[in-house]
């Protein structure tokens, strides 16, 4: 009896499972159905307008805009700072390719310059001869070259922050090679030691305007690179110098070691022709008067 009830029971169940199942299969079928329906409903109402439409229309849809033209800024009606964080004349902004380009040649000057101190030392007893002097008395005309270093500075420095970089590196160039040839073509010991102290004056201030160059292209955060490798040019001078002035000392003679100077003082000078200025206040002024606007204050 009980056995009886227990099959009947769970037939029961299985049947009411079959139809659950069956029922949900139905209704699955008439969702999908209807999404069909409403799917076939929108694609003929889609080409039912895209039937009206003017074909010219279509073509006016299809084809590409006109785009507006681009208008410039208007152009600064003050020179007083940049136009903005922006502006393509601020050395800042410039490509690293072309703040290289300023960095290199000014490091070569710089080389040439304190290589011209030391390259004269290898022929000092042979000075000593020509002249008749005493060999301490021939190392003078190393001394009094860097004591010329050390003053040139003191002279640039303000009519850099007046002219700008560039003035001082063009104009003091070719004043430090005829000053240089003017102490290969001496005739007398005080003629050299005079020409080699007016070779340091006028070598000296790249030594220091060099530095500015570099503040005036790269912010404070990215200045070591730079900065490194602009300062590394004047210390291998005074190594490599004695090095090229030992070989013309013994296969020339002493008046070699100007020449040799000479020679690489103009390879470098001719590098630096090219470069634009860098400091801010003459760039403003040229701008100014480019524009004829109102020039930047002078600075206290």
């Amino acid at each position: 009896m009980d056995a009886t009830t227990t099959n009947s029971s769970e037939a029961s169940k299985e049947g009411y499972l079959h139809a659950t199942a069956a029922h949900d299969l139905e209704k699955q079928d008439s969702i999908q159905d209807r999404t069909r329906l409403e799917a076939f409903k929108l694609g003929s109402d889609n080409d039912s307008v895209q039937s009206d439409r003017d074909p010219e229309d279509l073509e006016k849809a299809l084809s590409p805009q006109p785009t507006k033209p681009h208008h410039e800024p208007p152009p600064p009606t003050t020179a007083e700072d940049w136009n903005g964080p922006d502006d393509p004349d601020n050395p800042l902004n410039w490509t690293m390719r072309k703040r290289a380009l300023h960095i290199a040649p000014i490091a070569f000057l710089s080389f040439a310059t304190t290589a011209g101190s030391s390259m004269i030392t290898p022929a000092a007893p042979e000075i000593a001869r020509y002249f008749d002097v005493s060999r301490t008395a021939s190392i003078l005309s190393l001394s009094l070259f860097v004591l010329g270093l050390g003053l040139g500075p003191i002279i640039a420095a303000p009519i850099s922050e007046k002219f700008g970089r560039g003035v001082v590196y063009k104009a003091s160039g070719p004043i430090y090679m005829l000053f240089i040839l003017g102490s290969g073509f001496s005739k007398s010991f005080g003629g050299l030691l005079v020409c080699r102290l007016l070779a340091g004056m006028s070598g000296g201030p790249v030594l220091a305007v060099g530095s500015g160059t570099i503040a005036d292209m790269f912010p404070p955060r990215h200045r070591a690179i730079a900065s490194g490798t602009y300062v590394m040019a004047p210390f291998l001078g005074p190594a490599l110098g004695p090095v090229i002035g030992g070989f013309a000392a013994q296969f020339k003679d002493w008046r070699w070691t100007q020449w040799c100077t000479i020679f690489i003082a103009l390879a470098a000078y001719l590098t630096i022709l090219p470069m634009s200025e860098t400091y801010k206040n003459i760039i403003l002024q040229r701008r100014a008067k480019k524009l004829h606007i109102p020039p930047p204050p002078p600075r206290p």
